[in-house]
């Protein structure tokens, strides 16, 4: 239909998170395998939103727990943003056990 959906990848929607921010929080797989095959070097993964100055795998990261949307893969989406290039975080910090073993794997210690 003509719409550059490219052109929204950096839009600002639920407390400034992008796209990916928001599909990553839900758990979403399909979108965020979606925007990393089809948008990736459009794509910032270390971008940062101005509420709570998280990027988009500190956002499935927390969202793994608290997201209020159900049947998310929080685990496959820290792994394809980390796949990706996504910078892990220092420690583990909230998160679902699924997504403590994958950071696991990846050598994040829990915060103790």
């Amino acid at each position: 239909l003509g719409w550059d959906t490219a052109a929204h990848l950096s839009a600002h929607g639920m407390d400034g998170g992008t796209l990916l921010h928001v599909a990553a929080w839900h758990g979403n797989v399909e979108i965020v395998s979606l925007l990393l095959r089809q948008y990736r070097d459009r794509i910032d993964l270390e971008h940062k939103d101005p509420t709570h100055h998280g990027t988009p795998i500190g956002w499935a990261i927390y969202g793994s727990k608290h997201a209020w949307s159900k049947g998310g893969d929080h685990a496959a989406v820290v792994q394809q943003l980390i796949d990706a290039g996504a910078k892990l975080p220092d420690k583990v910090h909230d998160a679902s056990l699924a997504v403590r073993e994958v950071l696991h794997k990846h050598g994040v210690p829990d915060a103790n």
